[in-house]
């Protein structure tokens, strides 16, 4: 059991920045930077339970508008992106 509880609090130490910005170049981000990364309780911010890892970015939408954003993601899910 504390295995298991181990692994679903700290797998958020192997979510990569190259992931998350790999998964915004999918949806047409560029200028991609990558602000803070936080893996501790990140449910507890913008992200879901289910989450493990939460980023945050600034990027340029395709009409060259600077957005912020949140992004979530965790073992078992995609990654969630959320404007901020």
């Amino acid at each position: 059991m504390l295995v298991v509880v181990s692994f679903w609090f700290f797998s958020g130490i192997f979510a990569s920045e190259k992931g998350v910005i790999e998964e915004l170049r999918k949806q047409g981000h560029t200028e991609i930077k990558i602000v803070e990364c936080q893996w501790f309780l990140v449910s507890f911010s913008d992200c879901g339970y289910s989450d493990t890892a939460r980023f945050l970015a600034t990027a340029t939408m395709s009409p060259g508008e600077n957005i912020n954003l949140a992004i979530c993601t965790g073992p078992f899910s995609g990654y969630s992106v959320r404007a901020r």
